[in-house]
């Protein structure tokens, strides 16, 4: 766009000035004039449209009387000939009508005549579901849509025929010869000196003064009058201005042709007509135009004249300034010793004396800034040799995910050069997924805030990392820092390559699932033998021998509970642990697990309470048997380490889709640093807890694992002294 120099930003005030409110009350006045010229055009394309209107309704309601008439004759003809005779007569005498039938309250045709064609009784036939036999059944009259036929415009009436007790006897039905609505705009645009016409319910023109329009059936439809009642369902009668198809500037209205065939129901038919009005804009608006032509020489002159005066002045003013202009030009270029002297006692020399003040103080933050980019170059050295020191990947990315920056340990740990990473999107040349093989969205493992957070965003262990050049697992670590933001930094990815560990986890697993197969067989013979041996000599035993082959059986038992914990940790670990979903009656499944484990606390005299729910069942879907290895280990943790005397409570809530299951005890409660690690591998409480149990620190880690596969979540709450809560929660199913 080219720039204005100020001189001539003060003519255009000054034009401005003198100008606008001249041009204001023109406009006004124009605004009313053509108001007051289109409420007169309004009113005669009005008049027009409407008298086009009333005569096509005229016509219609004519020719349904004469339908009605001929109902009246033709039912008290009594023979089949003078039936006949009567209808040819009609149709002889009645030019309007080509073709009439009459209908008995089935749809049979009763007798059938044409202007051209003979119909003979073969010929009748059945028009129950024709579309002017059902509107005629249900709304006394039908009057269809008008269509050609040999280039002559026709259009289908009809109304009901009613017997001696005012019931619905039949129908007849007439096709009429519609050329007289030619005639009709033909004879009204003449005397009215406006362009008529009638178009159809799709906009093709069927009656116009040009015949010619009529036989090339030219569509309307884009018309704006015609549009707004076709595909807006508007009926205001209101001017529009147009260009029509002779490219000619016009002011049309339009109105749709509807019928009140019923005075006292006021039941209102559609002819599915439009007639339309026309009028040449430069006739309708010849004042405006004559009005503007005056406006715009008195505008011009106008102008003329404050270009006169404003170039008299304008040296006056604008010399000062453009001194202050050169002297601003030359700080531009670089040099701030650059000063400017005016003496006109006004703004402008405030201004050249404020610009002076300003050079200074721009020279001295030059120099200042300078000693910061020095710094700031130190500074990021500094952090280039510190990044270069960290063992880790270190990645950085803009807000859209960029990458502009990147550490040595990056470049090994991908496989790829500088090149290839910076100045690229993250996921083009990187790609994360979880332990299922899922690729992990961007948004969700490096999320950009834009709300002054700073820490860490994203946090998780042992992920596939993929890379045009290798793979290796990797624990994720994603951070930001509140300026991130305002200098472009999204956020920063610290990769940890922990593929060594991994493969070394998963031998030791292998291992672990190896060692726990080859000792269940084994443990299988022993418990199966001893409990034969048990069940055979038992009573030729001493009870000092039984205690001995109990203890054996108990310790035998233990260590397949060891085995078995050690084959599903290995199948959770491996991801083959599989579950068995059926619907299950949550409520009903508790009061069983409970049954089944209270003698345990009874034993030990402890209270073990089921507090039954307000609805009597619940239903969810579960794998029962390793849900209820969730349950019973927890229910067993409780008895465990609750004191003789204790209570143990089992309630249910619920919260929208989900059933929380609470095992609230009143033992010795769990230390607030074992509350992190209490769902891990092998983790066992040290002190008190520890003391009380012999367990292997599996159970919680596989019956979290157990409710994560039923997309649930397990929890603990717990105050030392007062005793813990674990709660699962479960989602329900209406079925």
């Amino acid at each position: 766009m080219p720039r204005l120099r100020l001189r001539f930003k003060f003519i255009l005030l000054l034009l401005s000035l003198a100008v606008i409110p001249l041009l204001l009350v023109s406009i006004l006045n124009i605004y009313n004039l053509q108001k007051a010229e289109k409420n007169n055009s309004l009113n005669l394309e009005n008049k027009v449209a409407q008298l086009v209107t009333e005569q096509v309704k005229s016509f219609i309601s004519m020719q349904l009387s004469v339908l009605k008439g001929i109902d009246t004759t033709f039912s008290h003809l009594l023979t089949k000939q003078l039936k006949d005779e009567f209808m040819d007569i009609f149709l002889f005498k009645n030019p309007n009508f080509v073709d009439i039938a009459i209908l008995d309250k089935t749809g049979n045709e009763i007798i059938h005549k044409n202007a051209i064609k003979i119909f003979d009784e073969k010929d009748l036939t059945n028009r129950k579901n024709s579309p002017e036999f059902a509107q005629i059944e249900k709304s006394r009259y039908f009057i269809g849509s008008l269509y050609f036929e040999n280039g002559i415009p026709y259009m289908q009436i009809g109304r009901q025929l009613l017997d001696h007790d005012g019931q619905f006897s039949g129908a007849i039905i007439g096709v009429i010869d519609v050329r007289i609505f030619q005639d009709v705009v033909k004879e009204i645009a003449s005397s009215n000196n406006s362009q008529v016409y009638i178009v159809d319910q799709n906009g093709v023109v069927v009656a116009h003064s040009d015949i010619s329009v009529v036989l090339a059936q030219k569509n309307y439809s884009k018309i704006p009058a015609i549009d707004k009642i076709i595909n807006h369902n508007e009926e205001i009668n209101s001017l529009d201005l147009y260009t029509n198809d002779q490219n000619q500037q016009v002011i049309g209205l339009a109105f749709p042709i509807k019928l009140n065939i019923d005075l006292v129901s006021n039941e209102i038919l559609d002819t599915r007509l439009i007639a339309v009005s026309e009028q040449l804009g430069s006739v309708a608006l010849y004042p405006v135009e004559q009005i503007t032509r005056f406006s715009s020489v008195a505008l011009i002159l106008v102008i003329l004249s404050s270009i006169f005066m404003t170039l008299i002045y304008s040296n006056i003013i604008i010399s000062p300034i453009e001194k202050v202009h050169m002297a601003a030009k030359k700080l531009g270029l670089g040099d701030f010793e650059a000063r400017v002297s005016i003496n006109t006692k006004d703004e402008i020399e405030d201004l050249a004396n404020s610009f002076n003040q300003m050079a200074g103080s721009l020279k001295k933050s030059i120099f200042n800034l300078e000693q910061d980019r020095q710094l700031i170059a130190a500074e990021r050295n500094k952090l280039q040799v510190v990044l270069s020191g960290i063992s880790d990947a270190v990645i950085a990315v803009d807000l859209q995910w960029q990458i502009i920056l990147v550490n040595k340990a990056a470049l090994t740990l991908t496989g790829l050069a500088a090149k290839q990473l910076l100045g690229n999107k993250l996921t083009t040349v990187v790609k994360v997924e979880d332990s299922e093989n899922q690729i992990i969205p961007i948004t969700s493992y490096c999320p950009i805030r834009t709300d002054n957070f700073e820490g860490v965003t994203f946090n998780q262990d042992k992920l596939k990392v993929i890379t045009a050049k290798r793979e290796f697992v990797a624990n994720l670590i994603a951070s930001q820092i509140k300026e991130g933001p305002k200098v472009n930094m999204g956020g920063i990815l610290t990769f940890h390559d922990v593929s060594e560990q991994s493969q070394l986890e998963e031998m030791k697993l292998d291992f672990v699932s190896m060692a726990a197969h080859e000792l269940r067989t084994p443990l299988t013979s022993i418990k199966g033998y001893l409990h034969i041996f048990l069940r055979d000599y038992a009573k030729s035993m001493d009870p000092e021998q039984t205690s001995i082959l109990s203890r054996i059986g108990i310790s035998t038992q233990k260590l397949v509970s060891l085995v078995e914990n050690l084959l599903n940790v290995s199948r959770i670990e491996k991801g083959d642990l599989t579950l068995s979903l059926l619907p299950l009656d949550w409520v009903k499944n508790i009061y069983e697990v409970v049954a089944e484990i209270i003698n345990q606390a009874n034993d030990k005299k402890i209270t073990l309470e089921f507090i039954k729910p307000q609805q009597s069942s619940i239903n969810v879907i579960a794998d029962k048997f390793r849900i209820n290895e969730v349950l019973t280990n927890l229910l067993a943790n409780a008895i465990t380490y609750t004191s003789p005397g204790g209570k143990i409570t089992v309630w249910l809530e619920r919260k929208g889709n989900e059933v929380i299951t609470h095992i609230q005890d009143t033992g010795e409660g769990i230390p607030k640093d074992a509350l992190p690690h209490l769902f891990t591998k092998f983790f066992r409480v040290s002190g008190t807890l520890e003391q009380g149990s012999k367990g292997t620190g599996l159970g919680l880690y596989i019956a979290k694992s157990v409710v994560q596969l039923h997309k649930g979540k397990i929890w603990v709450n717990s105050e030392l002294g007062k005793g813990s809560t674990f709660s699962f929660s479960l989602h329900c199913t209406n079925s």
